[in-house]
């Protein structure tokens, strides 16, 4: 049972991060640069991801705890107090094309884990995206000086920075773990290929 709704909602946010990255490329070409939709849809994105928390939290899925708190709530926060309809979308595009790129990736990677382009980008493209989307993040949490005032903003923003190095640190640790194991896998191949009774010499 948890097999199927765990491959549903890996379908939904994969087809629902596509869907508002395909909006925000549809108001770039468009040049409207019109925020609701896009504001909404992420939000919603995002509320729907505390079932990877919940899933965590009750030993269904693996991963570290700290990693997925640290970027739903971070996401969360920025996401419903700081995204809204009229917030400026140079700054707003910056953090949402990196989360949904990020999102197509990883919920890529989960549907079609044998894929070895899903693997590569899985564990290379962050080192771009985290980076890039922590920026936006910052961009975008900077447009409420004036509603937040200056004590909360930067102290938020601090956060946002400190979560984001754990973050990387974190994926890059993984990545490091991801290497050595695709390592040892080719070793095992080669090693039973040379082991094959088709590719052992014959004797005369």
């Amino acid at each position: 049972m948890f097999g199927f709704v765990s491959l549903v909602y890996n379908a939904a946010q994969l087809i629902g991060w596509s869907a508002i990255l395909g909006l925000v490329i549809l108001e770039l070409v468009n040049g409207t640069e019109k925020t609701g939709q896009i504001v909404w849809l992420v939000q919603v994105m995002q509320i729907s991801q505390t079932y990877d928390l919940i899933s965590n939290i009750v030993g269904l899925t693996s991963g570290s705890l700290i990693s997925n708190v640290l970027q739903l709530g971070g996401r969360l926060v920025v996401a419903l107090l700081f995204m809204y309809e009229g917030v400026c979308f140079c700054c707003l595009i910056n953090a949402v094309i990196a989360w949904s790129l990020a999102e197509i990736i990883r919920f890529s990677y989960y549907l079609f884990k044998n894929n070895s382009l899903f693997k590569t980008l899985r564990y290379n493209a962050f080192m771009v995206l985290y980076p890039v989307g922590i920026l936006g993040e910052l961009r975008t949490v900077n447009q409420s000086l004036a509603v937040y005032g200056d004590i909360q903003i930067r102290g938020l923003q601090t956060i946002l920075i400190l979560g984001g190095f754990f973050m990387y640190a974190q994926m890059l640790n993984a990545k490091s773990k991801h290497s050595k194991q695709t390592a040892v896998d080719q070793k095992q191949n080669v090693k039973q290929r040379s082991n094959s009774p088709v590719n052992r010499p014959k004797r005369e």
